[in-house]
């Protein structure tokens, strides 16, 4: 827990100073963008099956005797490859509008979600009393938004960090976690 105040601070800091460094993944791209990435992934997982088919036979051998089968990797990353190949991007919008200000209050939020949780050992979430929001968690973004002069709704932003890790900690089901063998 220690740990955690810095880290706070340190990102707090470094996203509310109105400069160039935020986390990419907190980033929007459109479409294009999108595909460009995945297509990246794609060149990755060729890269990954090319080497594996073209070890030694003593690194085969080394790799086999640590557990580690080449071919069993080779059709993983096949697996992968023709499973991003088949994404449907068609929800993704042609064009996200930059919206830096936005980009900032998320990314603070949803840190301070994850942080929350660690430190006071229960998920973040928002409380509503005679239909006003409230609760220790937009407390601590209202504060952190008012100290670093952040001039978007602490509790909407609050409300989307916390739907958003509810879905990845209950998201669908990816084709990598499915069982292979139904019956």
């Amino acid at each position: 827990m220690k740990y955690m105040v810095p880290a706070i601070t340190d990102t707090v800091v470094l996203t509310c100073q109105n400069n160039d460094f935020v986390d990419p993944h907190y980033l929007k791209t459109g479409r294009e963008g999108v595909r460009k990435e995945i297509e990246g992934i794609i060149h990755l997982f060729s890269l990954i099956k090319e080497s594996m088919r073209s070890v030694h036979s003593q690194t085969y051998d080394v790799l086999y005797d640590a557990g580690i089968k080449p071919y069993d990797i080779i059709d993983f990353c096949s697996v992968l490859s023709n499973a991003c190949s088949s994404l449907d991007l068609s929800s993704v919008p042609e064009r996200i509008p930059r919206g830096r200000s936005e980009i900032h209050a998320d990314f603070i939020t949803e840190y301070l979600a994850g942080a929350f949780e660690i430190l006071v050992g229960r998920p973040a979430a928002v409380t509503t009393k005679d239909g006003v929001a409230g609760g220790k968690f937009i407390g601590l973004v209202a504060d952190i938004f008012a100290a670093a002069s952040v001039g978007a709704s602490a509790e909407g932003c609050a409300r989307r960090a916390i739907r958003k890790r509810k879905a990845l900690k209950s998201g669908p089901k990816t084709p990598f976690e499915s069982d292979p063998d139904p019956s």
